[in-house]
């Protein structure tokens, strides 16, 4: 084994190719048609050093990294080579979220027990949701949302009646939207967003929720979300001045409510919470 080299690399190479063809990851650099080899190299001092293997082709990157394409027989003694810090095989790269899929058990434990969070309730606290998005419709056109908080839009009636609140100045503010107003925003012939005033105008909420629970219910072949028959409750957190973020107090009332809404409906639920802070170690 040599020791600039990476394990797999190291392997890879001694491999004879139908051994090679039956794993993804181990052929991965390997070129069939020409019988080579392609690998990453790290290497110290002027690149020139390479010139000394004519059957090497090469292109030098930056910092000092070429990509060599070269015979599995000439490998080792590239690697040897007093000016090569480390080489490595090419790895596969896949879109993340259907590999995640696969990674996580997900698909095996669907196909086994067919489980896809059926009677869970989702909440994604964050920036909102595209609600008119198919990802979180039913095939028939219904959402699978129960409810949108969104606390920056004061056009409808905030919560309160799940919280005690005393004065005038109540500090649970926004709008409360149901899955009936959502679905008669659905089906409105005018703009759905005069039924429900709620919007993500940046995305990342719609987007969390995707991979969480999106069912792409036109398209079944992409069913890349993970808990893709639960119910979904949105908090859309609202920014307490112009141009910051939301704080904890926001955060707080957000989770209670879920919480709360999860109780009233008698459902076990999950929150869904990409918001961060660095006010202390974790």
């Amino acid at each position: 084994m040599n020791e600039k080299m990476e394990n797999i690399l190291n392997v890879a190479k001694e491999l004879p190719e139908d051994e090679l063809e039956k794993s993804a990851q181990l052929s991965a650099g390997f070129d069939v048609q020409e019988d080579l080899w392609e690998v990453i190299v790290r290497f110290s001092g002027d690149p020139a050093f390479l010139r000394e293997y004519p059957e090497v082709s090469y292109a030098v990157l930056s910092n000092n990294f070429a990509i060599l394409k070269l015979p599995a027989e000439l490998i080792d003694t590239v690697a040897d080579h007093p000016n090569i810090i480390y080489m490595e095989k090419p790895k596969p790269l896949y879109f993340s979220v259907a590999a995640n899929r696969s990674e996580a058990c997900v698909n095996s434990v669907q196909n086994q027990f067919g489980l896809y969070g059926e009677g869970v309730l989702i909440a994604v606290i964050d920036s909102g949701i595209d609600y008119a998005h198919p990802a979180f419709l039913t095939p028939e056109g219904r959402t699978r949302i129960r409810a949108i908080w969104d606390q920056t839009e004061e056009r409808g009636e905030p919560p309160t009646t799940l919280f005690e609140v005393r004065g005038s100045r109540s500090p649970i503010r926004g709008s409360e939207y149901t899955a009936e107003q959502i679905n008669e925003a659905l089906s409105a012939d005018q703009d759905s967003y005069t039924v429900v005033s709620s919007f993500d105008r940046s995305g990342h909420g719609t987007h969390v929720a995707g991979i969480a629970a999106g069912n792409f219910a036109n398209d079944r072949r992409n069913q890349v979300g993970f808990a893709t028959k639960s119910e979904l409750l949105v908090v859309k957190l609202a920014l307490p001045q112009e141009r910051s973020f939301p704080t904890t107090v926001e955060l707080m009332e957000a989770i209670d409510y879920s919480v709360r809404k999860a109780v009233q409906m008698k459902m076990p639920l999950v929150i869904n919470l990409s918001f961060g802070n660095n006010y202390g170690s974790h």
